[in-house]
């Protein structure tokens, strides 16, 4: 929902399978960015972590989107997967 500056994401270790799991194959954690076109120029968002495990958040910060209205966010050595709610400020 870009209009209304909300977004919703599931970022997932691509490694991180089924068959890895019931194998027990160790699984490497991963590291990058994903970048997400909301449409605001130069907008603030709150970005909110959540384990989906548990389902709980597990941090929050400030994100700024660029002059193209879009938020880039860093994914630090993850090891499963995790969920992201994005919004605008």
């Amino acid at each position: 929902d870009t209009a209304g500056g909300r977004a919703h994401l599931w970022i997932d270790n691509r490694r991180h399978t089924w068959r890895a799991v019931v194998d027990g194959a160790p699984v490497p954690a991963v590291s990058g960015t994903v970048t997400v076109a909301m449409g605001a120029a130069n907008a603030s968002y709150t970005a909110t972590w959540y384990n989906t495990s548990a389902g709980q958040p597990v941090r929050t910060e400030t994100v700024q989107a660029n002059a193209s209205g879009d938020v880039t966010l860093t994914v630090s050595a993850l090891a499963t997967d995790t969920a992201v709610r994005l919004e605008r400020r």
